[in-house]
């Protein structure tokens, strides 16, 4: 795994993906289904099935007022997962850590990866580097999964 940047604005490169950090305009662009705005901002193109409310749903376990009032603790680690297609890039999923770790230093982190887009190993990429990433960080001590 590369790195570039510092801390959670970290993009984290694999073999295959971009780790890109989630911020706060993209969340907002997409609870409110703006597509074209999501894309500009996240400067990729988005699955067939982004913005929808059962993604939103699963993905985000915090309402936007409460990641508003502190999205580097609710967006703590979230990241999408980029790749490049034809010179082209591609939102191909996310990796979430519902928020930063509680008490005792356990995260607990959450992936989805598209439809089309499954089956290619994407998931287990992401996770590997996305726990790496947060076992490094002084306030995590474990990882719990789940998936959506």
């Amino acid at each position: 795994m590369e790195s570039l940047g510092g801390g959670q604005r970290m993009i984290l490169r694999t073999a295959r993906l971009h780790l890109e950090p989630i911020r706060l305009p993209l969340v907002e662009a997409v609870l409110r289904g703006d597509r074209d705005a999501a894309e500009r901002i996240a400067e990729a193109k988005l699955p067939a099935a982004w913005p929808g409310s059962a993604l939103i749903e699963r993905a985000f376990s915090a309402s936007l007022d409460a990641i508003r009032k502190d999205p580097d603790g609710r967006l703590w680690g979230d990241r999408l997962m980029v790749i490049t297609e034809g010179g082209v890039r591609v939102i191909v999923g996310s990796i979430v850590f519902h928020g930063r770790p509680r008490d005792g230093g356990v995260a607990e982190v959450g992936y989805g990866v598209e439809d089309e887009s499954q089956r290619k190993g994407y998931a287990t990429e992401a996770v590997q580097a996305s726990v790496e990433w947060a076992l490094a960080q002084r306030e995590c001590r474990a990882v719990e999964a789940a998936t959506f």
